[in-house]
């Protein structure tokens, strides 16, 4: 995997001594973290400080998110359909194509049961977003 370096420096008052170790720690550990939730992964984080400086290198960062499936929760299934059996209008989950609903045999496959009532839900591709 290859990607771009990212570095992130924090000018500071004066920190006291005994805190910039562990606060060195805690903002690498942080920009990791931040990262990984974005989907930015770096291969590898360093960080360093002193007594006015915060710095954290990240390399191999990804020019841009993966792709991902998620699932997509519509409406409860007693909803999903009106009394004469036809698609209800509240179908439009978004990713969802109300137009064509998948095949009722994918949503009975992916039956969600959220408090007593089971909910429809459809998988859906979401595209990964750049990360500039």
């Amino acid at each position: 995997m290859s990607g771009k370096d990212l570095l992130i420096e924090i000018g500071c008052e004066e920190i006291p001594a005994d805190w910039v170790e562990g606060l060195t720690t805690e903002f690498g550990a942080a920009i990791a973290a931040g990262l990984q939730e974005a989907r930015l992964g770096a291969r590898a984080v360093a960080s360093c400080g002193t007594l006015r400086r915060l710095v954290a290198h990240a390399a191999g960062v990804p020019e841009s998110q993966e792709d991902e499936v998620r699932e997509a929760l519509g409406p409860p299934w007693r909803l999903a359909k009106d009394p004469g059996g036809s698609w209800s209008r509240r179908i439009s989950t978004p990713g969802c194509d109300r137009a064509r609903p998948p095949a009722v045999s994918i949503w009975e496959s992916n039956r969600s049961s959220r408090e007593k009532a089971p909910w429809r839900s459809c998988p859906t591709s979401w595209t990964g977003r750049s990360g500039r």
